[in-house]
């Protein structure tokens, strides 16, 4: 039972390992294809939030921060 046990937390481990990957992968992808379609090279510091308004994801200068 033990080894069942250890093997199962393991995989727990793994996946959510291979889950922040993706997530951080993903959150890099999408800077770069923001900064693509702007023409610029923008990073989550030089974005000031208070431009963003209400709906941040919807704003062109939305950055990912990781």
């Amino acid at each position: 039972m033990l080894e069942l046990s250890t093997a199962l937390t393991a995989c727990f481990g793994g996946v959510c390992i291979l889950l922040v990957a993706c997530m951080g992968a993903y959150m890099r992808l999408e800077n770069r294809r923001r900064n693509i379609v702007q023409g610029v090279n923008l990073t989550s510091a030089q974005v000031d939030t208070e431009v963003l308004g209400e709906d941040n994801f919807r704003s062109p200068l939305f950055r990912y921060v990781y």
